[in-house]
């Protein structure tokens, strides 16, 4: 059983981390993120297009790397 309030694709160790990091931003990029959590580009690419679909986070490429919002 869950606690309440607990939120699966949220609490997720990855996710929680990154959404700490995005919280008080307007928008970060994808470097800064994948070292700061120390993640592979696929992995950050991964959590980060699970809260995209969740609707947590817009993410925006451009012609040489991401940024997350």
């Amino acid at each position: 059983m869950q606690p309440d309030g607990f939120n699966e694709l949220i609490h997720a160790p990855p996710r929680l981390s990154l959404m700490s990091l995005l919280a008080p931003t307007e928008w970060t990029e994808f470097v800064y993120l994948r070292d700061t959590l120390h993640l592979s580009d696929s992995a950050l690419s991964k959590q980060l297009t699970l809260l995209q679909y969740a609707g947590y986070v817009h993410v925006q490429w451009n012609a040489t790397e991401p940024a997350a919002a």
